[in-house]
């Protein structure tokens, strides 16, 4: 496998903003829609808030999902080595969404019953994450 030169600052950043992006996401524009496709209540987050971060087990739950975020943003830069452009970097974006994360994803609707609408909140965010890290990584080489 040749070697390919990259930006572990800029991956540092992709993965710093994509996981951002998924606090303003299921947070102020999704918050009270995903809440509610989940079933999580008000009561429940309250309870989680008494117990704190770590005893909840929520402190986990981030650092797990900025490992993920992390780890796609260093697969994505690997696919970004040419991108020079915006558009690159939808297409790219775009590419990866539809041949991989739509796909797989898929599956929870049709077998794991999960409510269409939770799914497009979540996969729509998989899509400008991917575009954001891209923008991120082809522009600060």
């Amino acid at each position: 496998m040749p070697f390919v030169p990259l930006n572990y600052f800029a991956v540092f950043l992709a993965s710093l903003a994509g996981f951002v992006l998924g606090s303003i996401w299921f947070g102020a524009l999704f918050g009270k829609q995903y809440m509610k496709l989940t079933g999580m209540t008000q009561e429940k987050v309250d309870e989680f808030k008494k117990q704190g971060m770590i005893k909840s087990g929520m402190a986990r739950k981030y650092a797990i999902t900025y490992i993920g975020a992390l780890v796609m943003a260093f697969v994505l830069a690997h696919t970004r080595i040419v991108a020079v452009s915006i558009f690159d970097s939808f297409m790219t974006a775009l590419w990866v969404w539809l041949g991989f994360m739509v796909p797989v994803s898929m599956s929870e609707v049709l077998w794991g019953k999960q409510p269409i609408k939770l799914w497009m909140i979540t996969i729509s965010f998989y899509f400008v994450e991917l575009f954001l890290m891209g923008i991120i990584l082809s522009f600060w080489k």
